[in-house]
């Protein structure tokens, strides 16, 4: 039977309760499949919000209904701002029974979804990446489950090594290799060696120098006053603005542009190699992310499915997120590009990119394969009330990395783990009181 977070909507924050709320009265939600789902002849019928290709949606819920002749599935595709949609339908009882979203921090954070740990077991656990599933769990709890998983690595202009006499870097490479490659292949002014996707969401930078964002015992404390954490970003503002040979999130280097040529590797994720492939009219290849000074690391994405406290029937919600999260649903989407979340079909996931696409058939996919398997593709460390944390951390990181940075490092680091953590417990104690 299946159990979760109770009927109601009880044990939402009230803070969070109020916030949403908020929407809903300004008119800003949107019932994700036209109305709330109804029982008729014995048949329950459920709505579904997919993140995946809606033109296989058809079929593969047609193979759903066929082998669960009591259940009828109304389906339509996620929209753009969905989160703020979400939010407020769950709590007007308006939400999807399944539904997609890549975010699922203000869902964890508010405890909108249901409680997953209770039935779903340790083999079926198993088939995923553990790092990644650490993103979808708030205590003991497991309240989502994910539908793909996109890795990062650094795509880069072949064109440029061979320009300077460089080979390109394999597995086992180092930051400080980095460095030195970054540097040679940097000229002032006219391009720049690589990207450093450096802000407060990838928190894997610091993982790799043995620091973290969040407080490892607490997630409502910051952990940014280390000392790893503060050598963490030194080096990252010595790529911007010692050498010169990063371009970043903040600005720094904002003319870069691998398609012109003035910068030689970028960072994308598994999920794009199909549209580089087919748009990038110059010579590449894929580098893996480096060994930082504590080991491997390198980001990875958070898309989910999951069950909204506001479903009335459970049952058989449980039984269509099953499907939609199965490896026959994956087996579908990956011909379509969707990098797969279970691990074991990585090996295909390449091999039909491989015979898709043949121009890339020499191309070291297993940049993006290997960290999941060995378990270093981690999704961002999250605060208990994360937005509220992300409102100080970006303009800090722009005040200490931008191009007009007003503070130091350490002292930059300083101020806003003390910023944060005076928030976290504010909003904690709202949320009780």
């Amino acid at each position: 039977m299946l159990s979760g977070r109770g009927d109601t909507l009880m044990q939402m924050t009230r803070r969070g309760l109020l916030r949403v709320s908020a929407a809903i009265a300004a008119g800003t939600w949107l019932s994700a499949c036209g109305g709330a789902p109804r029982r008729a002849g014995g048949i329950t019928d459920l709505t579904f919000v997919s993140g995946d290709p809606i033109t296989l949606v058809p079929s593969l819920i047609s193979d759903f209904e066929a082998s669960h002749p009591t259940i009828r599935v109304s389906y339509a595709p996620s929209q753009s701002s969905g989160t703020v949609n979400t939010l407020a339908a769950i709590v007007g009882h308006g939400a999807a029974d399944v539904f997609w979203d890549d975010n699922p921090s203000p869902y964890l954070q508010d405890e909108l979804c249901v409680d997953l740990s209770t039935y779903i077991d340790s083999t079926s656990i198993a088939a995923f990446s553990p790092t990644q599933l650490q993103a979808f769990r708030r205590g003991s709890g497991l309240y989502m489950l994910p539908q793909s998983n996109a890795p990062s690595a650094f795509l880069a202009r072949t064109d440029a090594f061979s320009s300077v006499g460089l080979a390109v870097p394999t597995f086992g490479w180092t930051y400080n290799d980095l460095v030195d490659i970054w540097q040679s292949l940097s000229t002032p002014g006219t391009r720049v060696g690589g990207q450093l996707i450096w802000s407060p969401t990838s928190t894997f930078y610091l993982t790799g120098w043995g620091a973290s964002l969040v407080s490892s015992s607490n997630p409502l404390e910051c952990a940014l006053g280390s000392t790893d954490a503060i050598t963490c970003g030194l080096w990252m503002w010595d790529r911007f603005w010692k050498d010169a040979s990063a371009t970043g999130l903040q600005g720094q280097a904002s003319w870069a542009d691998i398609t012109k040529g003035s910068l030689v590797m970028e960072v994308i994720t598994s999920a794009q190699v199909s549209f580089v492939a087919k748009n990038y009219n110059f010579d590449w290849t894929l580098i893996p992310f480096p060994m930082w000074p504590q080991g491997s690391a390198t980001l990875t994405t958070t898309p989910f499915y999951a069950i909204p406290v506001s479903c009335k029937q459970r049952e058989a919600a449980w039984e269509l997120l099953q499907f939609v999260t199965s490896a026959q649903w994956e087996q579908t989407t990956l011909a379509q590009g969707v990098s797969p979340a279970r691990t074991s079909l990585w090996p295909k996931y390449l091999a039909t990119l491989r015979n898709d696409i043949p121009s890339i058939a020499s191309i070291p996919l297993e940049v993006f394969s290997t960290p999941v398997e060995d378990g270093w593709a981690l999704p961002p460390e999250t605060f208990t009330f994360q937005q509220a944390a992300l409102d100080i951390l970006n303009p800090a990181w722009t005040n200490i990395f931008g191009p007009n940075h007003v503070t130091t490092v350490p002292k930059g680091f300083a101020k806003a783990a003390s910023a944060v953590d005076a928030t976290e417990r504010q909003d904690a104690s709202s949320s009780t009181g």
